[in-house]
Protein backbone atom coordinates (compact mmCIF):
# COMPACT_ATOMS: atom_id res chain seq x y z
CA UNK A 1 0.00 0.00 0.00
CA UNK A 2 1.00 3.64 -0.36
CA UNK A 3 3.25 5.16 2.30
CA UNK A 4 2.50 8.82 1.49
CA UNK A 5 -0.53 10.88 0.50
CA UNK A 6 -2.62 9.52 -2.38
CA UNK A 7 -3.02 12.08 -5.18
CA UNK A 8 -5.46 10.33 -7.52
CA UNK A 9 -7.69 7.24 -7.65
CA UNK A 10 -9.44 5.96 -10.80
CA UNK A 11 -11.76 3.02 -11.52
CA UNK A 12 -10.81 0.75 -14.42
CA UNK A 13 -13.19 0.70 -17.42
CA UNK A 14 -14.50 -2.75 -16.37
CA UNK A 15 -15.09 -1.53 -12.81
CA UNK A 16 -13.14 -4.37 -11.16
CA UNK A 17 -9.90 -2.51 -10.39
CA UNK A 18 -8.76 0.73 -8.80
CA UNK A 19 -5.58 2.53 -9.80
CA UNK A 20 -3.99 4.97 -7.39
CA UNK A 21 -0.88 7.14 -7.34
CA UNK A 22 0.85 8.92 -4.50
CA UNK A 23 3.68 10.98 -3.14
CA UNK A 24 5.64 7.77 -2.56
CA UNK A 25 6.42 7.65 -6.32
CA UNK A 26 4.30 4.54 -6.91
CA UNK A 27 1.27 3.55 -8.95
CA UNK A 28 -0.85 0.73 -7.55
CA UNK A 29 -3.58 -1.36 -9.14
CA UNK A 30 -5.90 -2.95 -6.59
CA UNK A 31 -8.77 -5.42 -6.79
CA UNK A 32 -11.40 -6.34 -4.25
CA UNK A 33 -10.29 -9.46 -2.41
CA UNK A 34 -13.00 -9.98 0.19
CA UNK A 35 -16.13 -8.32 1.43
CA UNK A 36 -17.10 -9.31 4.92
CA UNK A 37 -20.87 -9.48 5.10
CA UNK A 38 -21.05 -9.50 8.87
CA UNK A 39 -21.16 -5.98 10.24
CA UNK A 40 -18.09 -4.86 12.13
CA UNK A 41 -18.60 -2.57 15.09
CA UNK A 42 -16.28 0.40 14.69
CA UNK A 43 -16.43 3.61 16.69
CA UNK A 44 -19.93 2.83 17.89
CA UNK A 45 -21.44 2.19 14.45
CA UNK A 46 -22.87 -1.33 14.14
CA UNK A 47 -23.54 -1.23 10.39
CA UNK A 48 -20.10 -0.88 8.84
CA UNK A 49 -18.90 -3.61 6.51
CA UNK A 50 -15.27 -4.34 5.68
CA UNK A 51 -13.69 -4.72 2.25
CA UNK A 52 -10.17 -5.90 1.64
CA UNK A 53 -8.44 -4.43 -1.41
CA UNK A 54 -5.41 -6.39 -2.60
CA UNK A 55 -2.48 -4.90 -4.55
CA UNK A 56 -2.41 -6.61 -7.93
CA UNK A 57 0.34 -4.45 -9.51
CA UNK A 58 2.86 -2.03 -8.07
CA UNK A 59 4.56 0.16 -10.67
CA UNK A 60 7.73 2.06 -9.81
CA UNK A 61 9.69 4.35 -12.08
CA UNK A 62 8.81 7.92 -11.22
CA UNK A 63 11.52 9.87 -9.40
CA UNK A 64 9.14 12.27 -7.64
CA UNK A 65 5.47 12.40 -6.60
CA UNK A 66 2.98 10.85 -9.01
CA UNK A 67 0.07 13.26 -9.54
CA UNK A 68 -2.40 11.53 -11.85
CA UNK A 69 -3.35 8.21 -13.43
CA UNK A 70 -5.65 7.35 -16.34
CA UNK A 71 -6.81 4.00 -17.75
CA UNK A 72 -6.80 3.38 -21.48
CA UNK A 73 -10.30 2.64 -22.80
CA UNK A 74 -9.80 -1.15 -23.02
CA UNK A 75 -8.28 -1.31 -19.52
CA UNK A 76 -5.00 -3.00 -20.51
CA UNK A 77 -2.75 0.02 -19.95
CA UNK A 78 -2.41 2.76 -17.40
CA UNK A 79 -0.77 6.17 -17.84
CA UNK A 80 0.80 8.02 -14.92
CA UNK A 81 2.44 11.43 -14.63
CA UNK A 82 4.08 13.56 -12.02
CA UNK A 83 6.47 16.13 -10.69
CA UNK A 84 9.46 14.44 -12.37
CA UNK A 85 8.37 15.71 -15.84
CA UNK A 86 7.56 12.18 -17.04
CA UNK A 87 4.55 10.31 -18.38
CA UNK A 88 4.82 6.55 -17.96
CA UNK A 89 2.56 4.10 -19.77
CA UNK A 90 2.29 0.77 -17.96
CA UNK A 91 1.08 -2.50 -19.45
CA UNK A 92 -0.83 -4.55 -16.91
CA UNK A 93 0.89 -7.74 -18.08
CA UNK A 94 4.37 -6.59 -17.02
CA UNK A 95 6.11 -4.36 -14.51
CA UNK A 96 8.09 -2.30 -17.00
CA UNK A 97 6.75 0.76 -18.80
CA UNK A 98 5.87 0.44 -22.49
CA UNK A 99 6.56 4.17 -22.87
CA UNK A 100 8.47 6.78 -20.87
CA UNK A 101 7.73 10.25 -22.24
CA UNK A 102 9.71 13.26 -20.95
CA UNK A 103 8.55 16.87 -21.00
CA UNK A 104 10.09 20.20 -19.94
CA UNK A 105 7.91 20.75 -16.90
CA UNK A 106 5.91 18.78 -14.39
CA UNK A 107 3.02 16.86 -15.89
CA UNK A 108 -0.19 17.54 -13.98
CA UNK A 109 -2.67 15.31 -15.80
CA UNK A 110 -3.07 12.63 -18.47
CA UNK A 111 -6.07 11.50 -20.52
CA UNK A 112 -6.70 8.90 -23.24
CA UNK A 113 -8.94 9.57 -26.22
CA UNK A 114 -12.12 7.41 -26.26
CA UNK A 115 -10.70 4.82 -28.68
CA UNK A 116 -7.19 4.65 -27.24
CA UNK A 117 -5.27 6.00 -30.25
CA UNK A 118 -3.92 9.08 -28.46
CA UNK A 119 -2.69 10.07 -25.03
CA UNK A 120 -2.80 13.71 -23.92
CA UNK A 121 -0.96 15.41 -21.07
CA UNK A 122 -1.06 18.80 -19.38
CA UNK A 123 2.44 20.16 -18.76
CA UNK A 124 2.96 23.04 -16.31
CA UNK A 125 5.80 24.48 -14.28
CA UNK A 126 9.20 25.74 -15.22
CA UNK A 127 9.26 27.29 -18.67
CA UNK A 128 6.71 24.85 -20.03
CA UNK A 129 2.93 25.27 -20.18
CA UNK A 130 1.32 23.12 -22.84
CA UNK A 131 -0.95 20.31 -23.85
CA UNK A 132 0.87 17.46 -25.57
CA UNK A 133 -0.76 14.66 -27.56
CA UNK A 134 1.12 11.46 -28.47
CA UNK A 135 0.16 8.75 -30.96
CA UNK A 136 -0.06 5.46 -29.09
CA UNK A 137 1.06 3.51 -32.17
CA UNK A 138 4.64 4.85 -32.05
CA UNK A 139 4.63 7.28 -29.08
CA UNK A 140 5.53 10.22 -31.32
CA UNK A 141 4.10 13.66 -30.62
CA UNK A 142 1.05 14.38 -32.72
CA UNK A 143 0.63 17.94 -31.48
CA UNK A 144 1.93 20.31 -28.82
CA UNK A 145 -0.22 23.33 -28.01
CA UNK A 146 1.28 26.23 -26.06
CA UNK A 147 -0.91 29.05 -27.38
CA UNK A 148 -3.65 28.58 -24.81
CA UNK A 149 -1.21 28.96 -21.92
CA UNK A 150 0.61 32.19 -22.81
CA UNK A 151 -1.19 34.21 -20.12
CA UNK A 152 -1.53 31.35 -17.62
CA UNK A 153 -0.26 32.00 -14.08
CA UNK A 154 3.08 30.51 -13.11
CA UNK A 155 1.64 28.33 -10.33
CA UNK A 156 -1.70 27.02 -11.69
CA UNK A 157 -1.56 23.96 -9.47
CA UNK A 158 -2.11 26.10 -6.38
CA UNK A 159 -4.54 28.64 -7.86
CA UNK A 160 -7.79 26.66 -8.07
Amino acid sequence: HHTEAVNCVRWSPCGRFLASCAGDKTVLVLHLGYTYANPIKTLGNKNLSYEEWIVRHSFRGHELDVLHVAWCPNGTRLASCGLDNYVFVWDLHGNVPVAKLRENGMVKGVSWDPIGKYLAAQVIGGEEKSTVVWRVRDWQKEVKNTAGYIEAPDEPMFLR
